[in-house]
């Protein structure tokens, strides 16, 4: 997204009357020939969001998460199910992770599986993994959201029962970001839930928009760091036209660490697994071209 749609967007807080309907068109249009399909969709969802922010919409999808399944005559089971956008994201955390990890241990051990069979597979294991004998959670999955400073504040404030007018979600103001880990904007209503029950973990960007940068000694970027950059990248691979899925997703040296590259904010970029390989394939070549 360019900064002049992220700008533009303070165009389209109260989409309600007939100017401002005619401004969201021409904008819309704008927005559409200068995005690319997921950015324009974020565009979408931002201005619906910022339009109304008490929406019914996500108490809508709350209500409507749930499972049903049915056992069949031979033994097998089969089902359906719809998970609300938090409820969502912590499912997709935990099956795509694992899902990545059995591709890995797939191609080391020559083993076949179609995708719906390594998904199969991935939600049995953790299924044996999230229950121990007593049937006790023996794991605790991670969700990531990205909610600005101010916008977070606000939520607190609302939370607590005080009397404060709300702060929308704005996608052009740092301190007003509402996403998911992926970029994928979120509901107030469902930040409100997240701040309820999560726990913090401060990030501090910039006015524009960059982390403000700590080294580290270790070779590997640590877990914080990457979150860092997955939030910076919103959760992309950074090669453009990418869209690898997030399990994909990798914290690389822009300078290799084998050629000096520090462990820091500033040399830190998210490359998905091919393309991390790529790179590291294509500097060794030119290295050793130039020798």
């Amino acid at each position: 997204m360019t900064h002049r749609h992220v700008h533009e967007l303070s165009k389209l807080d109260k989409p309600r009357t007939h100017r401002s309907l005619v401004d969201s068109q021409d904008y819309l249009v704008d927005a559409a020939q200068g995005c690319d399909f997921v950015d324009f969709v974020n565009v979408l969802v931002y201005w619906l969001n910022g339009a109304d922010p008490d929406g019914t919409e996500p108490v809508e999808q709350v209500a409507k998460t749930g499972c049903s399944y049915r056992k069949h005559s031979d033994g097998s089971v089969s089902g359906r199910f719809f998970l609300d956008p938090l409820s969502g994201q912590l499912f997709r955390n935990t099956i795509d992770g694992e899902t990545q990890r059995l591709f890995r241990q797939e191609s080391e051990n020559n083993i076949r599986r179609s995708p719906w069979q390594r998904t199969g597979q991935a939600l049995l294991n953790q299924l044996a993994k999230a229950t121990g004998v007593k049937g006790t959670i023996s794991v605790t999955p991670l969700i990531n959201v990205a909610i600005g400073q101010e916008l977070a504040e606000n939520l607190i404030q609302l939370l607590s029962g005080e009397d404060v007018e709300p702060v929308g979600p704005d996608h052009r103001i740092v301190d007003r970001r509402c996403e998911l880990q992926d970029g994928t904007p979120l509901h107030p209503r469902l930040a409100a839930a997240a701040v309820a029950a999560g726990r913090f973990r401060r990030v501090v960007f910039d006015t524009g928009s960059r982390p403000i940068d700590v080294a580290v000694k270790a070779r590997g970027f640590p877990p914080w760091m990457k979150q860092t950059l997955l939030l910076k990248a919103r959760g992309r691979c950074q090669i453009p036209g990418c869209d690898a899925p997030l399990a994909w997703l990798q914290a690389d040296h822009i300078k290799p660490h084998s050629q000096g590259g520090p462990t820091k904010l500033t040399n830190g970029q998210i490359l998905c697994n091919p393309h991390n390989k790529w790179k590291r394939d294509s500097w060794d070549d030119g290295n050793s071209a130039a020798a």
